[in-house]
């Protein structure tokens, strides 16, 4: 989700242990909210 907020204006950089911790995130608030978009999830999780 990094790249939808970046834009074509970054490079794509992925870490790994970022990557790993916002999965663990996304896993949890689409358990807990499993009728919200992914767009709505990034949000919320990512907190942009």
């Amino acid at each position: 989700m990094d790249g939808w907020y970046n834009g074509d204006e970054d490079n794509a950089i992925i870490d790994t242990d970022v990557f790993i911790e916002n999965a663990k995130k996304f896993g949890a608030y689409c358990g807990k909210n499993p009728n919200v978009s992914i767009v709505t999830a990034a949000d919320e999780v990512l907190g942009r």
